[in-house]
């Protein structure tokens, strides 16, 4: 009995590790420590804090240099519907750090991009009023541009702000980003 019981967690993890190195499951994020030097004045005294905020960024290839990349963002975002707040040419960042949606971002259900946790009528990202934040730097990685993209979301439940649950990325949201990178790059191209 043993044995059988051994042999069927055997094939399971087997199954679970083989599936999650297939091609289309979506890419692996990578999470990133940020540093933040900071400084407190108080009673007259001074004291040196250091802050270390995690990021999970995902880190999406393009094969084209990262000008010609950088060149295409801003209409990736519109494509998206998202109108970019922050653009920074000289360090290829644009953002939009507060996009509300509720139900679908574009035609699809919010489900698809973010996991927010499941309510007792279903997924919370399809009912709940979604803030994201999207940013994307394109980097320099040889002869090819690297989208290093930053997905984040809350859910809030009836808007208060007590309901609020952290929601994670599917990894969707990125291997959109970099299908709508190459097709513009494509389009451009061809004009």
């Amino acid at each position: 009995m043993r044995s059988i019981r051994a042999l069927t967690l055997l094939l399971l993890a087997t199954a679970c590790s083989s599936a999650a190195n297939q091609p289309g499951t979506g890419p692996a994020p990578q999470t990133t420590n940020i540093v933040h030097p900071n400084t407190l004045y108080t009673d007259g005294a001074q004291y040196d804090m250091t802050t270390v905020e995690n990021k999970t960024l995902y880190l999406m290839p393009i094969l084209a240099p990262a000008d010609s990349v950088w060149r295409v963002m801003p209409s990736v975002f519109l494509a998206l519907n998202i109108e970019p707040k922050t653009i920074n040419s000289s360090q290829r960042y644009i953002a939009n750090t507060s996009v509300t949606v509720r139900h679908n971002v574009g035609q699809y259900p919010v489900s698809k991009y973010l996991d927010c946790g499941n309510s007792n009528v279903g997924k919370t990202a399809n009912q709940a009023e979604v803030t994201m934040s999207l940013t994307v730097q394109v980097a320099d990685s040889a002869s090819q541009a690297v989208l290093q993209i930053q997905f984040e979301a809350y859910a809030m439940l009836d808007g208060y702000a007590h309901n609020r649950m952290q929601c994670a990325s599917t990894g969707q949201m990125e291997q959109l980003i970099a299908k709508l990178t190459n097709e513009e790059l494509a389009h451009g191209a061809k004009n």
